[in-house]
């Protein structure tokens, strides 16, 4: 679509940083774990697992939080089953219409089995 304002031309674009973060996620981590035994124990797989997910989902959730919240001063109506699926990281799976409070929370659950299925795959 073509934009008809600046701020809607930087919205059509909001998702180029996150497709660039996903694929320079990528990278990181095989840079970072490629000569490492993850599958070595139970423990370490779970410690990759829960490194690499802390961060992303910190930010996600204070970011869903955040525009909850905003969405909710503003009147609209904030406490129904989509916002929960959205919470839960179902939202995206089942519908994948970008209208979770923080849009570009889907990069998240797009990682999430990227980085599950990483040591079985390197």
């Amino acid at each position: 679509r073509e934009p008809t304002s600046r701020l809607d031309a930087m919205m059509v674009r909001v998702d180029v940083g996150v497709e660039f973060f996903i694929l320079l996620s990528g990278f990181l981590t095989h840079h970072l774990h490629k000569d490492k035994d993850i599958l070595a124990s139970c423990g370490s797989f779970l410690a990759y697992f829960a490194r690499r997910i802390f961060r992303c989902l910190l930010a996600t959730y204070v970011g869903m939080t955040l525009c909850a919240l905003t969405q909710l001063l503003g009147g609209f109506e904030v406490c129904t089953p989509k916002t929960l699926s959205c919470f839960f990281l179902l939202k995206t799976w089942i519908d994948p219409t970008p209208n979770c409070p923080n849009m570009p929370s889907w990069f998240v659950v797009s990682l999430l089995p990227c980085w599950f299925l990483y040591p079985w795959l390197r």
